[in-house]
């Protein structure tokens, strides 16, 4: 229950942050629509590319800080970049999108990897506690 709580919880800081930098306001009329519109996206990105990503790259002893950091950064930055680069292709030769096409990216990025640590820190799955409830759980199954 806990890792779901915080599968809901992590993404908030990126949702916040995310319309602020990249200044979408006026795409979407108000900042609590842009915050809503891209609160769902994350929550899509962590289903679609996270909790995969987790299962495969996260398991057992390589459930370490660093490695949701970068398990959020993938999720968050491989659609990004894919993004950025058919806006270059498709809209670069109409406007100058060098600013975007650099920040757009990088700050998803940076904000996958906060959200990887955010529930890194959440769902306690490095935490001396998780660790004691596992060793209990495995003592539990050997004697139980």
């Amino acid at each position: 229950m806990r890792a779901f709580f915080a599968f809901l919880i992590a993404p908030i800081p990126a949702a916040i942050l995310l319309p602020l930098i990249l200044h979408v306001r006026p795409l979407f009329g108000s900042q609590a629509a842009a915050f809503a519109a891209t609160y769902v996206i994350l929550l899509g990105l962590q289903v679609i590319l996270g909790i995969p990503l987790r299962l495969t790259l996260a398991r057992g002893e390589r459930a370490t800080l660093m490695a949701h950091a970068l398990i959020g950064s993938a999720m968050y930055g491989v659609p990004s970049i894919g993004i950025a680069i058919w806006m270059a292709i498709r809209l670069g030769r109409y406007y100058d999108l060098t600013a975007q096409v650099i920040i757009a990216p990088v700050s998803y990025v940076i904000a996958g990897g906060v959200t990887g640590g955010l529930y890194w820190l959440l769902a306690g799955i490095g935490t001396p506690a998780q660790r004691q409830r596992k060793r209990i759980a495995a003592l539990d199954a050997d004697f139980g």
